[in-house]
């Protein structure tokens, strides 16, 4: 296996990755897996048969951890992704995963977007009247935190004047909490007199979210799922050590670390 700073594993069949996540827990000290703390960025994707009687549409489940400029602080973000044509379905399909991850005290809230609303790219429920048609691809974010004021969440003072309203019913329709007005300013000065953060502890990427994500697409109409993975600054023993078969790996010395460039470039 080539080495570099970034380790990538694409397309490995969600069962395949899964059998080796078994054997890690059963015996943790063999290293199966890398240890996620180097793990940046994973990929799960299905055919989605998102109606019986509809044909399959490819589903993509993006996690991802960022580091939050202004506050310092390690955010995790879940982004489901999706064809225009299937935004309604997409939007209820998003509910059912926030449902289904707070079931299992993984708490989150929607991003709900100054000019799009819940879901990007969709004109379903867009909060921009020039918005009138739906973007070739179209998706949700679940920011996996408990802090409101998070800056991916408190976006309230970018919405229009006329549409903030709209914008705080739809933020408590879809999160059950109001949203919070953070301002540029505001945010900087707890920032700089050093705030405690809502958050004691960081969240991070581990293997029980993905093993979570398996388990929910388990539950519905999608079919051949596979896992794409991430890792960052790892040692090369851990990935010598990895149980996944290297024909799905390759290594890169400097970028490759990302599955798109920009948002930008799923709408």
């Amino acid at each position: 296996m080539s080495t570099g700073t970034t380790l990538r594993y694409d397309g490995v069949p969600l069962e395949d990755f899964l059998m080796c996540l078994v054997q890690q827990q059963k015996n943790p000290q063999a290293e199966c897996l890398p240890r996620p703390f180097f793990l940046k960025e994973a990929r799960l994707e299905a055919n989605w048969r998102y109606e019986v009687d509809k044909p399959e549409v490819p589903l993509s489940l993006y996690l991802l951890q960022e580091r939050e400029a202004l506050t310092e602080t390690e955010e995790v973000f879940l982004i489901a992704h999706a064809p225009g044509h299937v935004s309604v379905e997409l939007r209820d399909l998003a509910l059912k995963l926030r449902t289904f991850l707070e079931h299992r005290q993984l708490p989150c809230y929607f991003r709900i977007d100054p000019r799009y609303g819940l879901v990007y790219g969709s004109a379903l429920e867009s909060l921009d009247n020039t918005i009138k048609w739906d973007r070739p691809g179209v998706y949700t974010t679940l920011c996996l935190t408990t802090d409101l004021s998070s800056p991916s969440l408190a976006l309230l003072d970018y919405v229009a004047q006329t549409q903030r309203k709209r914008y705080q019913e739809m933020f408590f329709k879809y999160n059950s909490a109001h949203p919070i007005s953070q301002g540029f300013l505001k945010a900087t000065w707890k920032r700089l007199k050093g705030a405690e953060k809502t958050e004691k502890t960081p969240r991070r990427l581990s293997y029980s979210m993905l093993s979570l994500l398996a388990t929910f697409l388990s539950l519905g109409l999608f079919r051949e799922a596979k896992i794409s993975l991430i890792y960052k600054d790892l040692p090369p023993h851990q990935a010598i050590a990895c149980l996944i078969d290297t024909a799905y790996s390759s290594s890169y010395e400097a970028g490759h670390d990302r599955f798109f460039a920009s948002l930008g470039d799923l709408a």
